[in-house]
């Protein structure tokens, strides 16, 4: 009988990609967050309770995909000796759908890349909803994507059915150690959902990836379960007939969710912290850090009132840094210098006075609105 081969190109040249590059500090890296915990949830508990019963203490990772339906993570971390991790995943999926003779996967599937040291291969993590999940060496993804391979190494990856959708429960043997935010674990994967079939036949199919196809996100420790209280915004916005929409007008009188960002692609520093009131040039220095060794570094001069002084552009040297020399005619004050990477890309700043004026440290913080 014949077979059908499901080919995901974006998910085998991802992980080729993967194995060749270090994107731990690539200049867009989302994060996802690790729980430290005491105990871990076993395979049984997973097996038998609800999401809720399970894991109704914590705040799950969730994405949105396209069609609204979510993909919700809890990873975990033991904080003991015992060094263990987990990884567990709740898929959001009204569309059951089932195809005959196909090779590897004959309905929905999770597959992952996942590496929890930066100088070793990843792990290559599968799971189907109407079949088996498991674990499989990177060197035999040609296989596997085949059919020639169909064994398991390095971990074990449960599914079960839920009320709307499907979960997998995926745990790694052996100890490992916790993630940090120096040293992140990295992880890249592709959810396949397949959208409409007759007769066990392929007809539309649809691949959401995560972070998107040639990047890998991090994840870092959280040591606090507990989540922080959001502000959330209520009210409308009148939409014009036009296409853009400035984010000020957007955002205006609406309340911030604030926290520090965990992104360290750009480092801004000044030469001095007090600058001489005439005849002493400024020199802000900045660092990229990432995979990237071309592009453009965008320095903004805001004085106290958060008005632009001085801006300038520069192109990365090929020791990616930008170094900037100019004067300001303000005169004595506390001025703040930001520097960013791309536009609407990571950005850093730091402080610098002209004159005697008291500088603090500026705080790089992210935020994000509810509404």
């Amino acid at each position: 009988m014949r077979k059908f081969l499901i080919l995901v190109v974006f998910s085998v040249l991802g992980l080729l990609i993967f194995t060749e590059n270090n994107f731990a500090n690539a200049v867009f890296t989302p994060v996802s967050p690790a729980y430290k915990v005491q105990k871990l949830p076993t395979i049984q508990d997973f097996a038998s309770k609800t999401q809720s019963e399970l894991l109704g203490d914590f705040v799950p990772y969730t994405i949105l995909r396209d069609d609204g339906e979510k993909i919700q993570s809890y990873l975990l971390a033991t904080s003991g000796a015992s060094k263990e991790f987990i990884m567990i995943f709740y898929f959001e999926d009204k569309t059951d759908q089932r195809l005959e003779y196909y090779v590897p996967f004959n309905s929905d599937y999770f597959v992952m890349g996942f590496s929890a040291k930066e100088d070793t291969e990843p792990q290559y993590i599968y799971a189907e909803r109407k079949g088996r999940g498991c674990m499989i060496p990177i060197g035999k993804i040609n296989e596997f994507w085949t059919g020639a391979f169909t064994g398991c190494e390095g971990g074990a990856a449960e599914v079960k059915q839920t009320e709307n959708g499907w979960a997998v429960y995926v745990k790694f043997f052996g100890t490992m150690e916790p993630p940090t935010k120096q040293k992140p674990f990295l992880i890249y994967f592709d959810y396949g959902d397949i959208k409409k079939s007759k007769d066990g036949v392929l007809e539309e199919f649809q691949v959401y990836s995560w972070p998107d196809v040639f990047n890998y996100g991090r994840i870092i420790p959280i040591t606090d379960k507990k989540a922080d209280i959001l502000k959330v915004n209520s009210g409308s916005v009148a939409i014009s007939d036009f296409i853009y929409k400035p984010s000020k007008f957007l955002t205006q009188n609406l309340e911030k969710n604030e926290f520090d960002c965990a992104d360290n692609t750009v480092t801004v520093s000044s030469k001095k912290t007090n600058y001489e009131v005439s005849n002493d040039p400024i020199q802000i220095d900045v660092a990229i850090n990432s995979d990237l060794s071309y592009g453009q570094v965008y320095l903004k001069i805001f004085d106290k009132d958060k008005d632009i002084v001085y801006q300038e552009q520069q192109s990365l040297s090929s020791t990616k840094t930008a170094l900037f020399h100019f004067s300001l005619t303000e005169g004595i004050g506390v001025y703040t210098a930001e520097a960013e990477f791309g536009i609407d890309g990571p950005k850093d700043k730091t402080s610098f006075a002209i004159g005697d004026a008291q500088v603090s440290d500026v705080k790089n913080e992210c935020y994000f609105y509810l509404v």
